[in-house]
């Protein structure tokens, strides 16, 4: 007993659990209503709201009853009056979110408009027999890459393409071609509403080249020969990856991520692209709740 020493108490200012029994009924509901706008779109019904505070509360606001709550939104396929399943409103809503990050939220009908004009074109080389020219490939190119981008949003909801490919074909279609006009436009953009951030002037270069001339180059450590490649290759990066963490962030809290929330985001990210995950981490948080 005479060796032993006391051992001293550390005191962290504003460490203390919460007391989420304490929390008003009216925050509670605030944070289910939020839940609901981020992942499907809309405010919950009455009985959805009465269904979730419930489910909430008998948990004391625990991580299990939070992560229940989201998960179901997100995966839940059984029929709901109105959004067909939570899982359909939940990937709709996404792809909506990814639409008018990239491409300013074009409409159906504004895609067809484009798709239809391509179309056109082709049909009218078909009628004059013209089926072995570049235009001639050009267009049933371009006819594929509208037709992608319309069938991302089921076939992500399908889990037969995940989130890197839904950005290549958003970026890499007569849409996002129209708002950002000429190769210099391009490139610039896609650093901007992928990686939030300029291009350096070496990888600039790269790109422009890669995109107008279809000059060999690497970038992000692939290599590349021309446009496809360039979406392709970008998607691929890690810094993409930081960059769908960082948009995930600002639609949800409003700020970037910390260096420490970034890397605890990519350390499973990366190769399990899954999004939803990333976006759970961040709605379990008191922060979002605002408990």
């Amino acid at each position: 007993m005479a060796g032993c020493t006391k051992e001293s108490v550390i005191l962290v200012p504003d460490n203390e659990s919460p007391f989420y029994d304490e929390i008003p009924t009216i925050q509670v509901e605030n944070y289910v209503n939020r839940i609901y706008i981020d992942l499907l779109g809309r405010e919950p019904l009455d009985t959805e709201m009465a269904d979730d505070v419930s489910l909430l509360r008998s948990d004391d606001l625990g991580e299990a009853s939070r992560t229940a709550l989201i998960e179901k939104l997100q995966t839940d396929t059984l029929y709901r009056e109105g959004d067909s399943t939570y899982r359909r409103a939940y990937y709709h809503w996404q792809y909506e979110l990814l639409k008018a990050h990239t491409v300013e939220g074009a409409s159906p009908m504004e895609i067809g408009e484009l798709r239809s004009n391509s179309v056109n074109a082709l049909n009218a080389l078909i009628i004059n027999g013209d089926t072995s020219s570049d235009d001639y490939f050009r267009l049933v190119f371009e006819v594929q890459k509208y037709d992608d981008l319309i069938s991302a949003e089921w076939e992500y909801h399908n889990d037969s393409i995940q989130i890197d490919e839904v950005m290549r074909r958003m970026i890499f279609n007569g849409v996002y071609d129209e708002i950002n006009m000429n190769s210099f436009n391009f490139v610039n953009a896609t650093f901007d509403n992928l990686l939030y951030r300029d291009p350096s002037v070496e990888e600039f270069t790269i790109g422009y080249d890669m995109v107008e001339s279809e000059v060999p180059g690497v970038l992000f450590g692939f290599s590349g020969n021309n446009k496809f490649d360039y979406a392709a290759l970008f998607v691929k990066s890690e810094e993409f990856y930081e960059g769908v963490v960082k948009w995930a962030f600002r639609t949800l809290l409003q700020r970037d991520p910390t260096t420490e929330e970034t890397y605890d985001a990519l350390v499973d990210f990366y190769n399990t692209k899954d999004l939803q995950k990333v976006q759970l981490d961040i709605m379990l948080t008191d922060e979002y709740a605002n408990f």
